[in-house]
């Protein structure tokens, strides 16, 4: 299994102080049926689809964060304390911060209300994926699509970098590498096994002859 993965994209916030002296932040964490780069070259590019639903069981399960720059010293809200509201809708899932009541807090959400942070993250382990590759073109395309996810912890992002760091980055990369050889081996061997067949039934077929 992969080590844990993080993912960004821009995120239009919808901020709103409420009465009660509450501060909410909405947007969207993850959006599904999207393409995602994550590798090109001149040779290759590596592909990655979160599929609809994928998050839905860990929506359930698990008790989910939000912190702030995917620094766990900075939680801003949890699920189980229903200060972290987590919605799946048709294109991904939306999130609801209720921000904490305290200087920090009030610091964090004012940064997000006046735009100076516009990403959203979040930071999920790949529990099923489907890996096939496209030899058609140019270029060798190798694409992931993510069917299920546990997810840990979404995130205001100061950058929306794909990974937290290249190695991340790097070792995702090499997995779908394997997987994609791995693919490529076991249709090699299946083409074997059926011209191995074919060359018996020829075989056959002339040995009748005779």
């Amino acid at each position: 299994m992969d080590a844990m993965q993080k993912r960004s994209l821009p995120c239009e916030f919808r901020t709103e102080k409420q009465e009660d002296g509450k501060m909410h932040a909405e947007g969207v964490a993850i959006l599904y049926e999207e393409t995602t780069v994550l590798y090109e070259d001149a040779n290759y590019r590596y592909e990655e689809v979160i599929a609809q639903g994928a998050a839905s069981e860990s929506l359930v399960e698990d008790d989910v964060r939000a912190v702030w720059n995917h620094n766990y010293d900075i939680v801003l809200g949890r699920q189980s304390a229903k200060t972290l509201s987590l919605e799946e809708k048709e294109d991904g899932v939306h999130v609801d911060i209720d921000f904490p009541d305290s200087q920090e807090g009030r610091d964090k959400f004012t940064s997000v209300e006046r735009g100076d942070v516009s990403q959203m993250s979040f930071g999920f382990d790949i529990l099923k994926e489907t890996v096939t590759e496209d030899n058609s073109g140019e270029k060798r395309i190798v694409r992931s699509r993510v069917e299920k996810v546990k997810l840990y912890e979404v995130s205001p992002v100061t950058f929306p970098a794909y990974e937290n760091t290249k190695l991340n980055a790097r070792d995702r990369v090499n997995t779908l590498r394997e997987k994609a050889a791995a693919l490529t081996s076991t249709e090699d061997h299946e083409s074997d096994v059926r011209s191995r067949e074919i060359e018996i039934m020829k075989l056959r077929s002339e040995s009748w002859k005779n």
